[in-house]
Order: structure tokens, then C-alpha cells, then sequence
């Protein structure tokens, strides 16, 4: 009788097997993994770990945290000169046309998409290490009306201006240090001299056809930039003025934002 009464070793082995299948897939565990592994592999970044860590934050926080939130942490795992940006920004469009309440009965009745308000919502929360007022000047050129959908085209366009504009200032600041040897101020007349030629390069780069950008890469080479600055040194005489940091970022950023195509 006792012999009868034991189990199967296999039949055992088997209903563990069974019961860690159902396990996963209650939790849709596999997948979440499959899909790790390939923003991983997609986007190479210097530390696997702790991107791995950040996505299945994000993954985790879907259902308790905001969109904006969640979609701003989905653009934050590549650069947007990396090729897995296009992927990340179609998931994280996905992300906010996404109704706040997926189990809602009313949604039915609603239209499904991105509308204006969440766009700018999601515009100012991206643009928070901008300057406030170089930020409201942005988001005024890129963002929607409120009641309105927002495109696919459209939120690109506006998250691209919006990341490319960070590292342009970053740029900008490093630019300063040099023109200024690391000093706080810099020689206005070499300071306008740059943002003249920056300014002929951007008005080069609207005019159609290949030799316009060639034109526009020419003026910002250093050489280019190191004879205006000699000119202008030698148009200055023995005057003395001099501009600050903040002034030269700022308007470098005007000057950017002026090519930036408004969309309302």
C-alpha cells in the first residue's frame, strides 16, 4: 500500500515544471525579459546593469505612475543621436496617447490619441534643466493647442528641438570657456564675431542643395571662426567691452530657436 501511495518522481518534476510555467506567464515575466534584452542590445549602453534596472523600473511603474513620467524615462535610455531614439520615441508617444485609465467603461465614448495639453505637459517635464525662459520659448513654437491630437510627425519634431537644444547648450558653454580662456568674461567683439558666423551658417543650411550646407559647415570650421575672431579683434582698436556667460548661451539659443519651425 505504501509503494501505491508514492508519487511519481517525474509526474513530480513535471507539476513543478507546470506550475513555474503559469508562474511566468501570470506575470508575463518572459516577455518583459525578451523585451529588456532587446532594448539592451538596441541601445548599448555603458552600463547594462543598471539600464536593465531603470527599464524594468519603468515596466513596474506603468500602472501606478504617471505617462509623462513614465514616457520621460523611456526617452532617457538612449541619446537622441542613437538609432534606437526612433524606437523609444514611438514607444513613449505610444506611452502618452495611452488613456490614464485603461480599465476605464467611458472609453468607449473617446477618442484614443495624444492631445495638447499632455504634449506640453511632457515638453516643459524634458525641458526642465532648460532655462525657464529659453524653455516657454520653445514649447511656444513646438507644442499644440490644447484640444487638439498631436500628430506622430509633430511630437518627434518637438522632442527632437528639445533634446538637440540641451546639448546645444552645453556646447554653447564650452564654446564661452574657449573664447574666454576660462574666464568669466569674454571680448564681445570675438564673442559677436562667432555668433555672426554661426548666424550666416544657419542661413545657409534653409537654402536647398548640397553646396548651401557645405557652405554652412565652412563657416563653423575652426579655421573659419579663428579669422573672424582676428578680424574683429582688429576692428575692436583699443575699445574694451566684454560679455558674460549667461549672455552668450542665451543669445546663441535665440538664435537657434529662430530656426525652429513653429507648429501651432
Amino acid at each position: 500500500m505504501a509503494d501505491s501511495r508514492r508519487k511519481d518522481p517525474q509526474n513530480t518534476d513535471q507539476d513543478k515544471i507546470a506550475a513555474h510555467k503559469d508562474f511566468l506567464e501570470k506575470f508575463n515575466v518572459r516577455q518583459h525579459t525578451r523585451s529588456a534584452l532587446l532594448k539592451l542590445v538596441e541601445n548599448r549602453p555603458e552600463s547594462p546593469l543598471l539600464f536593465l534596472a531603470e527599464y524594468f523600473d519603468s515596466i513596474s511603474s506603468e500602472s501606478k505612475t504617471d505617462k509623462v513620467a513614465n514616457a520621460t524615462r523611456i526617452l532617457s535610455l538612449s541619446h537622441h543621436t542613437s538609432p534606437a531614439f526612433n524606437s523609444n520615441v514611438v514607444q513613449a508617444y505610444n506611452t502618452l496617447s495611452a488613456p490614464r485609465n485603461p480599465s476605464s467603461k467611458k472609453l468607449a465614448s473617446k477618442r484614443v490619441g495624444m492631445i495638447g495639453s499632455v504634449h506640453e505637459e511632457f515638453l516643459r517635464a524634458i525641458c526642465g534643466n532648460i532655462p525657464e525662459d529659453l524653455s516657454t520659448k520653445l514649447i511656444d513654437k513646438v507644442s499644440c493647442k490644447w484640444n487638439e491630437m498631436v500628430p506622430f510627425e509633430a511630437f518627434k519634431y518637438s522632442v527632437t528641438v528639445a533634446y538637440v537644444l540641451q546639448d546645444f547648450l552645453v556646447l554653447t558653454e564650452d564654446l564661452f570657456k574657449t573664447l574666454s580662456g576660462k574666464n568669466e568674461v569674454a571680448d564681445r567683439y570675438i564673442c559677436e564675431a562667432t555668433m555672426e558666423n554661426f548666424k550666416y551658417s544657419l542661413a545657409c543650411h534653409e537654402t536647398p542643395g548640397s553646396l548651401s550646407v557645405m557652405e554652412a559647415g565652412r563657416r563653423l570650421r575652426p579655421d573659419a571662426l579663428a579669422n573672424a575672431i582676428l578680424q574683429a579683434k582688429e576692428d575692436e582698436g583699443d575699445a574694451k567691452n566684454y560679455m558674460e556667460i549667461h549672455e552668450f548661451i542665451k543669445a546663441m539659443a535665440l538664435l537657434y530657436l529662430e530656426n525652429v519651425q513653429t507648429l501651432r
